[in-house]
């Protein structure tokens, strides 16, 4: 009788493994979730850098997800059942798979059909919201802005690899301390790295934001892809997962728009190899201290695996239909928008951002980026070009044909000294569909059935700008038509459109079952 019962168990646990679905690549459209991690470790982008998201970031990126399960469950259950008659173990045992499958039954009827387990680790508990904490930052320095912030740790991050393949770390020794840089040394000699994405960048942890701590310390989590050469071989795809732990001496000033991405002594602005050991050999300052500017205290290498992106699949969007994460100071902090510029149009702004959707749609589907450049942050055009460079070395295309908005969602305003945001939770659909360049044919998603799916859009404008979000093809500053080079300048009269300062530009995409406010 107790062996009965052990096996009939046994063969539940089975039964659930065997049922649940395994995501094994990355989702379609741009902004689409990436899964940087290709076969065995899905994850969502922040691309704005969402960000991948990626904001990278990875935001993302953009990316196909694909769902796997062998057979269907209800099927299993009757042949288990049949399985264990055959067997002599009817009775007791029996009738536990019976009451095993039925309550299987109701559990996945209850979740709409969607368990997705990671067996042995339960269920994930929810993250704290960790962004707003960081505004906090702002109390003992009115430079703080995150859209800065996330800036600098992208360019942060890529100039860490960079050197990595240089074998020059000794030169960003001002912001990496020694436990950093021997981390990223011991990955191994290489004669290069390039093509640096961040899929997806959260912030894990923050300590000392407020109150009277006198060093502020943050987690990041970076997921990326990027090439390396090691020595004597050929060159390699990666994926990696990286944690990274940062501090700041409390009231320390944080950089401005024109220094977010820029890498010198953080004392005199000498260049970077200057530093030996954290000390500028010019100005005879030790600059690692976290008394000039951010410092990497240490890295940890969660996940490295030689694979790229994966771009072919199928999976369902998750989150959906979950509540849209409004904040719940998002009707004073707007009224408060309108206020400073009373010629803030809310229809005039849900039109700007319906104009950057279809331009991103168009520009995907053609594999044509470019024409999107005007209308995104410097991180998320680089994050999604990246795809689109991944698609064609793969001769493949991604289309999404039919794309429509049904309805925009504000969630969250939010201004700095620099820059005002608006997010907000965009529900859209589409045919979404991956062809090879080949013969035509469908190696992921679904030419025939729209996909409904939402995401969180972040878009950004300069503080000091007021007027209509604009919709029409002329540059915001000089009224040109609207020429913008790769480096987000206009081609006439050679201000920056992407940054912000003039009108709105989409900064951030963020997947709806992961973003947290």
């Amino acid at each position: 009788m107790k062996r009965a019962r052990l096996l009939a168990w046994a063969a539940i646990l089975a039964l659930f493994c065997w049922s649940a679905p395994r995501n094994l690549a990355a989702r379609e459209r741009p902004g689409g979730g990436s899964s940087f991690s290709g076969g065995s470790h899905s994850s969502s982008s922040s691309r704005s850098s969402s960000s991948s998201s990626s904001r990278s970031s990875s935001s993302s990126s953009h990316s196909s997800g694909s769902s796997s399960s062998s057979g269907n469950s209800d099927d299993l259950g009757i042949d288990l059942i049949v399985f264990l008659f055959s067997t002599g173990l009817g009775g007791p045992g029996l009738i536990t798979v019976v009451v095993g499958l039925f309550v299987l039954g109701l559990v996945k009827k209850r979740l709409g059909g969607r368990l997705d387990w990671d067996a042995g680790t339960g269920a994930p508990e929810p993250r704290p919201r960790v962004r707003p904490l960081l505004e906090k930052i702002r109390g003992s320095d009115p430079n703080f802005s995150i859209v800065l912030f996330e800036d600098f740790l992208y360019a942060l991050y890529a100039q860490a690899q960079t050197l990595r393949g240089q074998q020059a770390l000794e030169r960003l020794s001002s912001h990496l301390k020694p436990s950093a840089r021997e981390t990223l040394a011991s990955l191994g000699p290489v004669q290069g790295v390039r093509s640096v994405i961040i899929g997806a960048m959260r912030f894990l942890s923050a300590e000392g934001v407020d109150g009277g701590a006198s060093t502020v310390r943050l987690e990041v989590e970076f997921e990326s892809n990027y090439s390396e050469t090691p020595e004597g071989r050929a060159e390699q795809s990666y994926y990696a997962r990286e944690r990274w732990s940062l501090s700041r001496s409390r009231g320390v000033l944080s950089r401005t728009p024109d220094r977010a991405r820029v890498f010198a002594c953080p004392s005199c602005g000498a260049p970077l190899d200057t530093m030996v050991g954290g000390r500028c050999q010019y100005c005879q300052a030790t600059v690692d201290t976290g008394q000039f500017d951010w410092v990497v205290d240490g890295i940890t290498v969660e996940e490295r695996e030689t694979r790229g992106p994966l771009l072919t699949g199928t999976t369902e969007e998750k989150g959906t239909n979950l509540p849209s994460v409004v904040d719940p100071d998002v009707g004073p902090r707007f009224a408060e928008l309108q206020g400073k510029d009373p010629s803030f149009s809310w229809p005039a702004f849900q039109s700007r951002t319906a104009m950057i959707f279809a331009a991103m749609q168009s520009s995907w589907s053609n594999r044509e980026w470019p024409a999107v450049r005007p209308f995104v942050s410097d991180n998320l055009f680089q994050m999604l070009a990246y795809w689109i460079e991944a698609y064609k070395k793969e001769r493949l295309r991604n289309v999404t044909e039919g794309a429509a908005i049904e309805r925009i969602e504000l969630v969250r305003v939010a201004s700095d000294k620099f820059f005002d945001s608006l997010t907000v939770r965009l529900f859209a659909s589409s045919l979404d569909f991956t062809i090879a360049d080949d013969d035509g044919r469908v190696v992921g998603g679904n030419r025939s059935k729209p996909r409904r799916y939402s995401e969180y859009w972040t878009l950004i404008r300069g503080v000091g700008r007021q007027g209509t979000a604009r919709t029409d093809g002329a540059c915001p500053s000089c009224g040109a038509p609207l020429r913008i080079e790769m480096a987000g300048n206009c081609a006439y009269c050679r201000a920056k459109v992407t940054s912000g300062e003039f009108d709105w530009v989409l900064s951030r995409i963020e997947q709806d079952e992961v973003y947290e406010g």
